[in-house]
């Protein structure tokens, strides 16, 4: 009976230091993503990459088509930039403009990914176009 509940205890650490690991980025993105909600036609305007060897970043400015997303249709196009080929940056920044708007505006929002998966969405209510 001890020698049970000894290997339960063991697993239930190996799960959770897998998670811990990194496991839950990746995995949350999976789960949050996988063709629960179309991603919004968009243009990449520019994109500047910065930092160091060890500190690597990039700034992508991308214009979406669509002039009222919600949250989650921001959620997976900007998960869909990330996972196209910018998974590697240390840091990656995703502006979103909306249609009408200029690049010297602020941007309608802004996503932060990280290797593991997105760290912070936010939406710049001022900037919404009349």
């Amino acid at each position: 009976m001890q020698q049970q509940r000894n290997k339960r205890s063991v697993i239930l650490l190996l799960i959770l230091a897998v998670l811990i690991a990194g496991g839950i980025g990746w995995f949350g993105n999976a789960v949050l993503f996988t063709g629960e909600v179309p991603a919004v036609s968009y243009e990449i305007l520019s994109t500047e990459e910065f930092g160091s060897v060890d500190n690597t970043e990039a700034v992508i400015e991308v214009r979406f088509q669509e002039t009222h997303p919600t949250i989650r249709e921001l959620r997976r196009t900007t998960f869909e930039i990330w996972n196209q080929g910018n998974r590697g940056w240390d840091l990656l920044t995703i502006h979103i403009y909306l249609p009408g708007m200029e690049l010297t505006e602020e941007p309608f929002a802004i996503a932060e990914f990280t290797p593991a998966g997105i760290r912070n969405i936010r939406v710049l209510q001022e900037s919404v176009p009349e």
